[in-house]
């Protein structure tokens, strides 16, 4: 598995503000595997943990080098709801910030809404952990799901991305 990054641009200026962490995986004999299937098969076993705590420690040390060359971008990772049932990610992401002496406003955390959704309890006390560390988190896929937006102002998020999906028809319905 290796690590690609693609740019987040401001749009107001054209400029690169910040990557998003994403994992690609090249089977040996079948060639490049599609996200979606690498996370479909790992997500419902302990790889998913282990390829999560691995992205946190690349990631995290790929900043630390970026700061050194003199550039600061912020690095946004996906992490799926079996992450956040468990302070792992937030202890294991304190650790590496420390141990590189990052920013913890250098890294940015995505959730789903369906993960946000499927255990609320659990969920939440992981993302308050990781903001009191002062990580922002981001809400992807807004729309699909069913939380509202009178629901998201409780919650410590430094962004929220819109789903496709919910605005493809908005210029004319």
């Amino acid at each position: 598995a290796e690590m690609h990054y693609q740019p987040q641009i401001a749009i107001a200026t054209g400029e690169v503000v910040g990557v998003e962490a994403l994992l690609r995986w090249r089977h040996p004999d079948r060639g490049p595997i599609s996200p979606e299937d690498l996370i479909k098969v790992a997500e419902h076993t302990a790889v998913m943990r282990r390829l999560t705590l691995r992205v946190v420690d690349d990631v995290v040390e790929q900043v630390a080098k970026w700061t050194t060359a003199g550039v600061d971008l912020r690095a946004s990772i996906n992490i799926s709801v079996r992450d956040l049932h468990t302070g792992d990610v937030a202890e294991r992401l304190d650790r590496q910030l420390r141990r590189f002496g990052i920013p913890p406003a250098q890294i940015q955390l995505e959730i789903t809404e369906g993960a946000l959704m499927a255990d609320p309890g659990r969920v939440l006390a992981t993302i308050a952990a990781l903001d009191r560390l002062g990580v922002a988190i981001s809400l992807d896929d807004f729309g699909t799901g069913y939380s509202s937006l009178q629901h998201l102002r409780r919650l410590p998020l430094a962004e929220v991305k819109v789903d496709r999906s919910f605005v493809l028809g908005m210029a004319r319905d």
